[in-house]
């Protein structure tokens, strides 16, 4: 996968869990039923373009039988989701 996606994937995991922390000791008392309804459909929605862009990826990969430089289009894809998705984690975390 390389050590780029992985550091990636580490953002990502730091982001969620810092959104969970949020969540329990602030957003539970900062938003209605209606705001933390919203929050986690979006939630699900971010989190299913990671899944896609991974399974994307990884199909890839196999099929070229996973040789360094294969899948290079998905690789860049998934990047991409990776960095999208730590911001749109950061977005979820502020109150208007």
């Amino acid at each position: 996968m390389g050590n780029d996606l992985t550091e990636a994937l580490g953002d990502v995991l730091s982001r969620y869990a810092r959104f969970n922390l949020w969540i329990e000791r602030e957003g539970k008392r900062a938003l209605d039923a209606k705001e933390l309804l919203v929050r986690a459909a979006a939630l699900e929605s971010i989190t299913a373009k990671l899944y896609q862009a991974w399974n994307t990826y990884r199909a890839q990969y196999e099929e070229t039988g996973r040789k360094v430089g294969g899948a290079q289009d998905e690789r860049r894809e998934l990047a991409d989701t990776l960095r999208a998705t730590v911001a749109d984690l950061e977005a979820l975390q502020f109150t208007e």
